[in-house]
């Protein structure tokens, strides 16, 4: 028999457990797919919103923190959310 890296999270089964966070890495049906065929185990595809709120992409999408003696310590995402409408993501749901 030929090891497994399979684990099943939640109900959820994955090929291994290595899996991608939300990011520039899951921004469409294209990448998705070239993460799964690179191996992946899974993807966090974006945030997305049901509404027709307009949502405005932030550039450059990552914040410096800082400590109190103003040294740059580490770097935040700000890109919280896609700004691609749902019905394109069900599109790349399905495409995936």
């Amino acid at each position: 028999m030929a090891p497994s890296l399979a684990v099943t999270v939640n109900g959820l089964s994955f090929a291994n457990p290595f899996v991608i966070g939300s990011g520039p890495p899951s921004t469409n049906a294209v990448i998705i797919n070239k993460a799964f065929a690179a191996g992946w185990g899974g993807v966090v595809a974006k945030t997305t919103s049901l509404t027709d709120t307009h949502v405005i992409n932030v550039q450059p999408r990552y914040g410096k923190l800082r400590s109190p003696s103003k040294d740059n310590v580490g770097f935040q995402n700000i890109e919280l959310i896609s700004d691609l409408p749902f019905v394109q993501w069900e599109d790349y749901f399905k495409a995936v």
